[in-house]
């Protein structure tokens, strides 16, 4: 099977994620998703989502936590860019590109839409022992190496 085909369990698909590591002094942001999402229920993750077609990714990422938290953000600069494979049941397996930018805001009142049901600010050394999204714990272990900005 060429690694273009359907896979015999489901089907393949490629997108780009792009979010943001949002710092609020020596606090990061991180968003749980909730029952009513279709993947990844209760799983803790940064804020971002798909790009859309035409979109550049800082535009991309300015939208997403603007309409996942109501903040704005500062300074972003761009931590890195990702790869991960991740199976959802035996439906989709999914190749994401992601695209993480670290922010700052100088706001902490977050107001959630209806893909979270949880927020915390909360340390890296905290995030590093919460239920994350995969991979992002190795991008956090990464981030506070001094691997990012």
């Amino acid at each position: 099977m060429s690694s273009n085909s359907a896979a015999m369990d489901g089907k393949r698909m490629m997108l780009v994620w792009v979010g943001a590591l949002i710092q609020s002094g020596d606090r990061f942001l991180l968003l749980r998703r909730g029952k009513s999402t279709k993947n990844w229920q209760k799983k803790w993750q940064l804020p971002g989502g798909k790009m859309e077609w035409g979109e550049a990714p800082l535009k991309t990422m300015k939208r997403e936590v603007m309409e996942e938290t109501g903040l704005t953000v500062k300074s972003p600069e761009l931590c890195g860019t990702y790869t991960t494979l991740i199976k959802n049941g035996n439906a989709t397996t999914y190749h994401i590109l992601m695209v993480v930018y670290h922010a700052k805001t100088e706001r902490t009142n977050v107001r959630l839409s209806d893909e979270h049901d949880e927020f915390r600010w909360v340390t890296l050394k905290e995030a590093a022992r919460m239920e994350l999204l995969k991979d992002l714990g190795s991008f956090i272990r990464d981030f506070s190496r001094g691997d990012g900005p």
